[in-house]
């Protein structure tokens, strides 16, 4: 019985059921897709990234997940952590973000993950 629980997990995850498969790119390569635009400030708590991902290409992104590495004063990463764009990234248009940092140095913000949200959808 768990032997079939697992088959039929297994195989709805494989059909995905209509949904877009993500795609492993180069950080470089998303340079032709993607654009972020993004800029540190200070609220009560620490610094705060916020800014916005522009989408250049005329196919929605959806479940983007942004990675923030904190950096040392040689440019070494000494930290990182990840938030996500809430919503989608609209075709020709733009998303924001926003998230709590701790103090570094400086920092890079780079997209770690997300999904080609299927036409008309």
């Amino acid at each position: 019985m768990r032997r079939t629980l697992v088959s039929v997990a297994v195989a709805v995850l494989l059909v995905g059921g209509g949904r877009a498969w993500a795609q492993t790119y180069a950080a470089e390569s998303l340079q032709r897709y993607f654009t972020i635009e993004w800029q540190v400030t200070q609220s009560a708590r620490g610094p705060v990234i916020e800014g916005y991902i522009n989408n250049k290409t005329d196919m929605r992104a959806s479940r983007m997940l942004l990675e923030i590495e904190r950096l040392d004063g040689a440019g070494q990463v000494v930290g990182r952590s990840s938030v996500w764009v809430l919503g989608d990234v609209p075709p020709r248009n733009h998303a924001f973000f926003r998230a709590g940092t701790a103090q570094a140095a400086g920092y890079r913000v780079q997209i770690l993950t997300f999904d080609w949200a299927p036409r008309g959808g």
